[in-house]
């Protein structure tokens, strides 16, 4: 049975394949602060909720997550 993917090893991989990150993972900005961006995090601030109510709340803020991407000088954004 394979091991899950440490943080470190999600942020390696990325940055390695220019991914914004979408977790409810509150260490990754523990990893921002030390390691600074990118990558990029979203952080769901709504923890237990079902796929589409996660799909739903990032097609809902499509243009502030566009504007995460744009932006070097951004590297989270947290979604209620």
């Amino acid at each position: 049975m394979s091991q899950p993917a440490t943080d470190n090893q999600i942020c390696s991989f990325a940055l390695k394949n220019n991914f914004i990150e979408i977790t409810n993972d509150s260490d990754f900005i523990d990893l921002i602060n030390l390691l600074n961006f990118p990558p990029k995090v979203i952080l769901l601030k709504n923890k237990n909720q079902s796929s589409n109510y996660i799909l739903d709340l990032v097609v809902a803020k499509i243009s502030e997550i566009n504007l995460l991407e744009k932006f070097t000088e951004y590297g989270l954004i947290e979604l209620f």
